[in-house]
């Protein structure tokens, strides 16, 4: 197992182990590694687990994915590893990349609101009266069905407001 755990010490650290068996556990990026000498009583998908037979010390099993794979050399084992660690790098950088890509989404998405908001206080400072906060131009994504009524119902508000200080 010393083998084992130098070469996962590489890519990740090793965790506190929280059942208070002879497990070893390792996290690398958001996934977790158990290497124990005996199977678990339930699995979970995001993990992957490395057992060590006790009787035979050059047999690697690994259960990934409710997926069992043998193998019978730690050469062999250390590939499968390094493939699965690049693999949920790439997914983990992907996760990112799409992450990222909401938050431009969001950004461009509130400054067109800043605008539209802006446009409305001049409106709003110029006394003139306020016929269309055109909030089509902008996703509305970010508003609710009930906010949307509720900024309808500002405008109009706003507008009466405007006229009955024109009539005085």
């Amino acid at each position: 197992m010393s083998r084992l755990t130098k070469f996962l010490d590489q890519f990740g650290e090793q965790i506190l182990n929280e059942s208070g068996s002879k497990s070893i556990y390792y996290k690398i990026k958001d996934k977790k590694i158990r290497i124990s000498n005996h199977l678990p009583e339930h699995t979970e998908l995001n993990k992957l687990y490395i057992f060590i037979p006790k009787s035979d010390k050059n047999k690697y099993i690994i259960v990934l994915a409710r997926q069992l794979y043998i193998y019978n050399s730690f050469t062999t084992l250390k590939e499968f590893l390094k493939s699965w660690i690049i693999i949920e790098d790439l997914k983990f950088s992907l996760e990112v990349d799409k992450t990222n890509e909401r938050l431009i989404r969001f950004k461009k998405e509130i400054s067109c609101k800043d605008k539209k908001i802006s446009e409305l206080e001049k409106r709003l400072k110029n006394n003139s009266e306020v016929v269309d906060i055109n909030l089509d131009k902008c996703s509305k994504s970010i508003f609710t069905k009930s906010q949307l009524k509720q900024i309808a119902g500002f405008k109009s508000q706003i507008n009466s407001f405007i006229k009955q200080s024109k009539v005085k």
